[in-house]
């Protein structure tokens, strides 16, 4: 079982995610992020230890991730490719193709590259559904498929491998906005299909995997959001049995320090709660 609880504290290389995590993990060179704005606040939180000598970012954030990768966009773009499984995009992205649901993530990149010394990347891209088409190629039908296309370029590019790379990874809000109408059984199968083939997609470029649970929301029962802290819970069990099928698959549980945190509003937090996880990445960095 390679899991453990993470807990607030000043130095996070004190901990027993820290121990869990950094034998196989320490100083991995490339680092990528897949997420909804959870994780991209997370993202912004990081303090990288490197110097940055490089960094990217979309024109466009919520529109522009195909052109910023370099990649070819899929003419026409196809609304449905798997039409058994639940798929975002649910709003935005729906309506304007190869554009996200969410604004806030987009893409980042930074890198260090110093003459002399190992170069190292991070990353973040949005994915925000455990299954989802807002990004496609020529040669990709959904988000996970150009995302691993992409980071496999990334590496590539950048003279690294497999075993270099670490893939941080959540999702779970969004996807309950695919449960509206269906019983928990239901939306909680598809969901865990939909993770299975999500891992075993980013399992082909990403020497670990780390996932961060999903988080419980402030007003469970209101009527205005579709989140359920009780389905989010079975979410974040379906996501760690599966993850024990994967050589260097992680699960960090967030789920006691998040009820313990403070909620700007129904899903997002102050960022205590995000640098706290930010600092023990960054002391695996």
């Amino acid at each position: 079982d390679l899991s453990c609880v993470h807990t607030a504290m000043e130095n996070q290389t004190q901990s027993e995610c820290y121990e869990l995590l950094s034998p196989f993990l320490k100083s991995k060179r490339a680092w990528f992020f897949v997420g909804d704005s959870q994780m991209g606040k997370l993202f912004h939180e990081i303090r990288y230890p490197y110097e940055v000598t490089a960094s990217k970012a979309p024109k466009n954030e919520r529109c522009g991730f195909i052109t910023y990768a370099g990649l070819p966009e899929a003419k026409p773009w196809q609304r449905k490719k798997i039409p058994s499984y639940f798929q975002g995009p649910t709003s935005y992205g729906r309506e304007n193709p190869g554009c996200f649901d969410v604004r806030s993530v987009g893409a980042r990149y930074v890198e260090s590259a110093i003459p002399g010394e190992m170069s190292h990347v991070l990353e973040i891209m949005t994915i925000d559904h455990a299954s989802d088409i807002a990004q496609q190629t020529p040669y990709t039908e959904t988000t996970q498929e150009t995302a691993t296309l992409h980071f496999g370029n990334q590496l590539q590019f950048n003279g690294m491998t497999y075993d270099d790379s670490v893939c941080v990874m959540n999702t779970g809000l969004h996807d309950q906005k695919l449960c509206i109408g269906k019983t928990h059984d239901h939306c909680l199968s598809i969901y865990t299909k939909n993770i299975k083939r999500y891992l075993n997609l980013f399992h082909n470029i990403c020497g670990a995997m780390v996932w961060i649970s999903t988080t419980p929301v402030r007003n469970p029962g209101n009527p205005l959001y579709p989140q359920s802290n009780a389905m989010t819970a079975k979410m974040n069990l379906a996501v760690k049995d599966i993850l024990v099928q994967h050589e260097h698959g992680y699960y960090v549980d967030t789920w006691d320090v998040a009820k313990k945190s403070t909620h700007i509003d129904n899903v997002h937090f102050t960022s205590e709660y995000y640098s706290g996880i930010a600092d023990l990445l960054a002391s695996l960095m």
